[in-house]
């Protein structure tokens, strides 16, 4: 396959400024400051990306990755380095980006897709088929400002896949959609990359990353820290989250009701065990699972409970196990916990989870271990119950796999009764 897209040695700069002019003088009575200096947003990021390629960009917020779009899509230019682009570039990387707040929806389909270098004959022939997949036909009449923010992501990530970009850039900006929406997105985008369009996504959801990527970075404030197979850059990310948060000061109390806590417990490691105790990645439907962690009671916390949950691709919890809902607790004495959970069965369909988990008091309101990302979970198909097939489909259907059994049989005339002969049901 081509290269598509070259970065190299691409460097950001931001000067920092206080924006304190006329206002500020006015209410203080003092001068406006002078320069505070500034940042690297990006510092010597190599990246090459092949046709029909997808890339996942990973990290905290403020890590750069929505700037590596920006300087892709050209709305700004790096500082140093060069950026080399072959082909129609289609970005969604803000919401509402590109339409105009008083125009109607149809008007910003118009406006929307000639900015992204197609025809006019193109956009008039692709018009139906934006409008069905945003499912917002009623609403195409009506300036966009009065358009929720699951309504801008639908039109927008609608006409951006429409225009058959060599190149898609989507940002987080997805997440707003709603369940189905999101499942039809990352399906789309499936077959774009199957097509040859070249995917590069930036997402907060691991799971999305693993399940439609074919390799991911890490950017950690401006520079790259990983780079490989989804797995073990996610591996890494998390491994470097958690390393960060065992840093976190541990001298705070508990906190009033509803309040989140850190430092009272630290999570020291998570594993995910099959039955036999042998540490997997990844299971077959309806496996059984075991999770096992590791948590530092930096103080005691009575009746400590812990809880996670499995989520999908687009966000949703699938499955969860809480020691709240099953009465349990730990005594949480001060020192090193370590816990089990066995999940009898995992009846989830195949695809990318995200592991998510935290820990409450015994009230059941106090985070003594904030929620946060676990880890990943991929489900594979039952290879012994089911035929290869397009999994991908899957990805359309409910999540829960329910163990079930096909039973058909032929009948003729003679085997079925005669409607009159039957008794009337009352």
């Amino acid at each position: 396959m081509r290269t598509v897209l070259t970065l190299r040695s691409v460097s950001k700069w931001y000067a920092l400024t206080a924006g304190r002019g006329r206002v500020w003088r006015a209410f203080v009575g003092k001068s406006r400051p002078t320069d505070n200096g500034g940042l690297w947003a990006l510092r010597d990021l190599d990246l090459t990306m092949r046709q029909g390629e997808a890339v996942g960009i990973v990290g905290h917020n403020g890590a750069g990755k929505t700037t590596l779009l920006k300087l892709i899509s050209r709305v700004t230019r790096p500082t140093s380095g060069t950026i080399e682009v072959a082909g129609r570039v289609s970005s969604l990387i803000e919401l509402g980006a590109g339409f105009h707040p008083e125009l109607t929806g149809r008007e910003n389909v118009m406006l929307n897709g000639t900015i992204l270098g197609m025809s006019r004959t193109e956009v008039i022939d692709q018009y139906q088929s934006i409008v069905d997949f945003a499912e917002i036909k009623q609403f195409m009449d009506v300036p966009v400002k009065r358009y929720s923010s699951g309504m801008y992501a639908r039109l927008g990530f609608s006409v951006a896949v429409h225009t058959r970009p060599d190149i898609l850039l989507v940002d987080e900006v997805l997440s707003v959609g709603d369940a189905n929406f999101g499942m039809r997105c990352i399906e789309r985008m499936r077959r774009l990359r199957e097509s040859g369009t070249t995917i590069l996504l930036v997402s907060h959801n691991l799971s999305s990353v693993q399940t439609l990527c074919d390799r991911a970075l890490w950017i950690n404030h401006g520079q790259v820290a990983a780079s490989g197979t989804p797995r073990d850059v996610i591996s890494d990310y998390l491994a470097g989250v958690r390393g960060a948060d065992a840093g976190a000061d541990t001298d705070g109390d508990l906190q009033s009701p509803g309040s989140q806590d850190v430092g009272v417990v630290h999570l020291v490691s998570v594993k995910l065990k099959d039955t036999s105790g042998l540490a997997v990645r990844s299971i077959q439907t309806g496996d059984p699972l075991v999770v096992a962690c590791t948590f530092d009671f930096n103080r005691s916390v009575p009746d400590a409970r812990f809880w996670f949950y499995l989520v999908d691709p687009t966000g949703n919890a699938v499955l969860t196990a809480d020691m709240r809902m099953d009465g349990v607790g730990m005594s949480g004495r001060k020192g090193r916990v370590h816990l089990e959970c066995v999940l009898d069965t995992v009846p989830l369909n195949p695809r990318c989870y995200s592991l998510m988990g935290g820990m409450f008091d015994a009230s059941g309101m106090n985070w003594v271990l904030e929620l946060s990302s676990l880890g990943v979970l991929e489900v594979e198909p039952d290879h012994d119950r089911r035929q290869e097939g397009d999994v991908s489909m899957m990805y359309r259907a409910a999540p829960v796999h329910v163990p079930h059994e096909w039973d058909w049989r032929y009948i003729t005339e003679h085997d079925v009764e005669p409607l009159e002969s039957r008794e009337p049901s009352h």
